[in-house]
Parts: structure tokens; C-alpha cells; sequence
């Protein structure tokens, strides 16, 4: 049987592996270099992958994600 993956373990995943490819040290780093910011843009697409994205409603305490 397949082991269910966790999606937060996931998540820490696609984070260690950010920090390391982008080499974040500290906050500086992530304000002082643009290839951060601009490998950015792949990360936050790769997290709503995995969390969801945002569905607009008419009500806000009703607001779900699509994962």
C-alpha cells in the first residue's frame, strides 16, 4: 500500500529546497539579490499546488481553497 503524502511535509520540502537553491542566508539576502525574487514567482506557484488557490465568493467567512 501507498504511503499518503503529508502536504506539509511537502511544503517544508519545496521550502528547504528554495532557501538552498537560492542560498538564503539570512533576510538581507532575500532583499539584496533579484534572482530571489524572481525564482520567487515559481515557488509561490509550486506552494498553491500543493495548499490551493484562492476561489472568489460572496461570502467571506465561507472562503475555501482548491487544492
Amino acid at each position: 500500500m501507498r504511503k499518503k503524502i503529508n502536504p506539509k511535509d511537502v511544503l517544508w520540502a519545496l521550502c528547504q529546497q528554495f532557501i538552498e537553491e537560492n542560498e538564503v542566508s539570512c533576510s538581507e539576502t532575500i532583499y539584496q539579490n533579484d534572482h530571489v525574487i524572481s525564482n520567487a514567482y515559481d515557488f509561490i506557484k509550486n506552494m498553491c499546488d500543493v495548499v490551493g488557490y484562492y476561489q472568489e465568493i460572496d461570502n467571506e467567512d465561507d472562503v475555501t481553497y482548491k487544492g
